[in-house]
């Protein structure tokens, strides 16, 4: 496995400007059900949601919209197809290592839509956007130059907070081994990104894209005295001088 700090540090790389937004990224870790997510407590509290895909019809209506461009990617059965998990460990059940069913979200390939979006819905009531998300990231690609995976993350007014390539996360998972048998989920991780300001969609682009399970998304940061974070957030600034405010649209793509 590479080191986690080299192969992190390729992955702060920026395609286009941004806000004054300080985003903080977390270190992947393991991830086999909720249970390992940094942000357990909040879930437990119910100040957290997540999407698990596998009933999307009823659960993206809690606080988020699935765009176009994505669909959910069924587990072959073990012997079947095998050997591409798309879902986390714990969804079929068992800790066992293995993905026995389940389903993740990914790119549905459609050439006139290279992206999908996850569309946060504010909080009834007061209006709230959440300031942290994350997700399990259950298979990578092979990192393709000519179609470069990348995510925009983007607050109120559609301004662009972040805009990061993730090729090195990909390789990252690609470096961990799987395990044996049928649709191991040895290299199942979850990274998250916490941010300074509020963040309205996450917009991942490219048809090669990674596959992902359990999309969380919460409106409070945990304390840096959390023993789980202090052993995984690893940050960094993306602080512009002035800060100008870049609306999506205006760096010539098209309106989220």
């Amino acid at each position: 496995m590479k080191p986690l700090l080299f192969v992190l540090t390729l992955t702060l790389l920026f395609t286009g400007a941004c806000s004054a937004a300080t985003i903080v990224m977390t270190a992947p870790v393991r991830y086999r059900s909720v249970q390992d997510s940094p942000y357990l407590a909040q879930h437990m509290e119910g100040s957290a949601y997540l999407e698990d895909f596998e009933d999307i019809d009823d659960e993206a209506s809690e606080g988020m919209n699935l765009g176009p461009g994505g669909e959910t990617k069924q587990t072959p059965l073990p012997g079947l197809g095998g050997g591409r998990n798309t879902s986390v460990d714990g969804d079929d059940g068992v800790l066992d290592g293995i993905a026995r069913s389940g389903r993740g979200w990914s790119s549905s390939g459609d050439v006139t839509l290279e992206f999908m979006d996850f569309e946060i819905v504010p909080l009834a009531g007061s209006g709230e956007l959440p300031v942290w998300f994350g997700f399990a990231v259950t298979h990578a690609n092979a990192p393709n130059p000519a179609a470069i995976t990348t995510m925009q993350i983007i607050g109120v007014d559609n301004v662009l907070l972040a805009d990061l390539d993730l090729t090195a996360l990909e390789v990252y998972i690609r470096s961990i081994p799987l395990g044996p048998g049928s649709n191991p989920v040895g290299n199942d991780v979850f990274v998250s990104w916490q941010s300074s300001e509020p963040i309205e969609k996450i917009r991942i682009d490219g048809r090669h894209a990674i596959v992902i399970d359990h999309f969380q998304f919460g409106y409070t940061i945990p304390e840096p005295s959390s023993a789980v974070l202090l052993a995984t957030v690893w940050s960094f600034s993306l602080r512009r001088s002035r800060g100008s405010r870049v609306p999506v649209e205006q760096r010539g793509e098209e309106k989220p």
